[in-house]
This record gives structure tokens, C-alpha cells and sequence, in this order.
């Protein structure tokens, strides 16, 4: 009777052990999961600040300002007057990524010469005034063009 009484506390405690362990497994599946959401959702969160922090710089720096029509949607476009000549720099969105072109202003580029900055959802821009709206997803950022630049609209 003792040995049956031993053999059941066995494997009576062995269900529990199993049960623990397993919850424990389990616990540690859902935190890996959350885990993982939350890390993307920070990474997407800096890179739409890392962009606006970018064209904000950009724009604070720029000598002219204006939006234009560039490939599918519109372009932010600063132009830089140097001894060597007049260059464009071109802000804009294509095939999910925020790009950049620096060029002469005579030259004739397509959307997909630009050199990648960062993957970006949807981007607008807006120019009235001094008063540049981006539009980055589902951010908004209102910039006032420093008093020293020009702007073209």
C-alpha cells in the first residue's frame, strides 16, 4: 500500500512539475511575442522621427525652398547657389522610401536615381508661404522657412 501511495505522490508531483514547466514555456512565448511588436513599433516610431528630423535640418539649412511635382507625388526642393554652379536638392517619397537627389540644377533625373534614406510610408508635402507642412504617414510637421531663405511658390 506504501509503494502505491509513493508511486501516485511520484507522479503527482511529475503532473505538476510538467504543468509548471509548461506554463512557464508558455509565458515565455506570449513575452517573446510582445516583445517583438513593441520593438517594431519603437524602430517605426524613430524612423518617422529620424525623417522628420532630417527634412526639418534640411530645410532649416536651405538657401530657396519650394515644392514640385517629381515623379508620382510632390518633391521638396531646395536650391543651393555655389561657386561652381546652381544645384537642386530633392526631397521626396518613391517605392516606399524617403530619397534624397543632389544634382545640377540642369540636369534631368528620374524619381529612381535618388539614393535612399530610409524606408517611409506615404509622404506630402504643402508649401504656403513661409509655412511648409510635411505630411509623413500619419505624422505632421509645420515648419516656418528661416526669414534668410527664399521661397518659390
Amino acid at each position: 500500500m506504501n509503494k502505491q501511495i509513493s508511486k501516485l505522490t511520484d507522479v503527482l508531483a511529475l503532473l505538476v512539475f510538467g504543468a509548471f514547466a509548461l506554463s512557464v514555456l508558455l509565458a515565455l512565448l506570449i513575452s517573446a511575442g510582445a516583445y517583438r511588436d513593441l520593438s517594431a513599433d519603437a524602430q517605426a516610431q524613430f524612423d518617422r522621427r529620424t525623417a522628420l528630423r532630417y527634412i526639418t535640418t534640411r530645410v532649416h539649412q536651405a538657401q530657396s525652398v519650394t515644392v514640385e511635382p517629381f515623379g508620382d507625388g510632390p518633391a521638396l526642393v531646395m536650391r543651393e547657389e555655389l561657386d561652381s554652379g546652381t544645384y537642386l536638392i530633392r526631397i521626396y517619397h518613391h517605392e516606399g522610401t524617403l530619397r534624397e537627389l543632389y544634382c545640377e540644377a540642369s540636369a534631368s533625373l528620374r524619381p529612381e536615381d535618388g539614393e535612399p534614406i530610409l524606408e517611409a510610408e506615404a509622404l506630402d508635402f504643402s508649401l504656403e508661404g513661409r509655412i511648409l507642412t510635411v505630411v509623413l504617414g500619419t505624422d505632421r510637421l509645420v515648419l516656418y522657412i528661416p526669414e534668410g531663405a527664399e521661397v518659390c511658390t
